[in-house]
């Protein structure tokens, strides 16, 4: 099936963070009470690399997916930023909740503050009707910008999400999900996999608009076959040498390829154990051969090999996901 039945749910305090962090928010038309559902919420589905962080849930990687079903009239989520990143909000309606279509574009910043202490709100949608919606926030851009930031795109970084605001009384629950059951693909690559200067404009224009990881070809593709996908990708990187990728210690694929934060080392290199690729995709090599790197083909083979062998036992010794 293309994804569970799920019944919806009137938001109580089960989830919601404490009353002391409700707020009141204010109006034209006056004060309007809100609640906050916490990135804790069992009703909320995550699709992608992540830590725990309290009740929050912090991330960097390209194509990270928040879900969700509502017939709130408006939502707005919480994200506290190390720099800035672009998300896209996708909605799916009542007559097909598998079906999610792009309503708009979220760019984030670093260092705002709002009455939810250090998470900025950026808004999701408003004014719609009230009727079940399926709701995606998918990250668009990449995760090199951590400390210190990447010299050629010193724009990006790691997030923290840390819930959603609705209106008071609006009802959460399970998302339908947009892929097929067990049919998941992982993706290993640098820039042409991240999906960089994907919308054109030239070099100037890549590292902000420019780059759009829902149009570049692992999305894509797995868009097609109706897959849910993982994506490991960072401008500039290699198998053996990177080109300017400026990686935390300069790390290669074969360092990378367990990280649950790419611009944090040591974050939680433990990946999920539940979650085994159908397939993977690895699209590697036009770093390690930058004119000027000495690099031989055998050398590269062996270590592609060498890549290959380990990605793929250590997909094999993952459980397979529960039905």
């Amino acid at each position: 099936g293309k994804g569970r039945p799920a019944m919806p749910h009137t938001v109580t305090s089960e989830h919601m963070l404490p009353r002391s962090h409700m707020r009141a928010l204010v109006t034209p038309e006056g004060i309007s009470p809100v609640i906050l559902v916490p990135a804790s919420s069992p009703l909320l589905h995550y699709s992608g690399r992540f830590v725990g962080h309290g009740s929050a849930r912090r991330f960097d990687w390209p194509g990270f997916v928040i879900l969700f079903r509502s017939s709130t009239t408006s939502a707005s989520i919480l994200l506290n930023e190390t720099r800035t990143n672009r998300y896209a909000v996708l909605l799916s309606g009542p007559d097909n909740l598998t079906r999610y279509r792009r309503h708009r574009e979220i760019l984030t910043s670093a260092g705002r503050k709002t009455a939810w202490g250090h998470y900025g709100s950026y808004e999701l949608f408003s004014g719609l009707s009230a009727e079940p919606r399926g709701v995606m926030v998918l990250k668009l851009t990449e995760a090199c910008g951590a400390r210190p930031p990447c010299d050629w795109c010193p724009s990006f970084g790691a997030a923290i999400f840390g819930g959603l605001i609705f209106d008071e009384g609006s009802d959460l629950s399970e998302a339908a999900l947009p892929w097929r059951e067990g049919r998941r693909l992982a993706f290993y690559g640098d820039s042409i996999t991240v999906g960089w200067g994907v919308r054109g404009g030239g070099d100037d224009r890549a590292c902000d608009d420019g780059e759009d990881h829902s149009a570049a070809w692992g999305v894509v593709l797995s868009r097609m076959l109706e897959a849910e996908f993982h994506s490991v990708a960072w401008s500039g990187i290699g198998v053996l040498l990177n080109d300017a990728a400026d990686s935390p210690q300069n790390r290669t694929m074969p360092q990378m390829a367990r990280s649950v934060l790419g611009g944090v080392p040591g974050a939680g290199d433990v990946l999920p154990a539940s979650w085994r690729p159908s397939a993977l995709l690895v699209h590697l090599g036009t770093n390690d051969f930058t004119p000027g790197h000495e690099m031989s083909v055998a050398s590269f083979a062996a270590a592609y090999v060498e890549l290959l062998l380990n990605l793929t036992a250590e997909a094999d010794s993952r459980r397979p996901a529960s039905k």
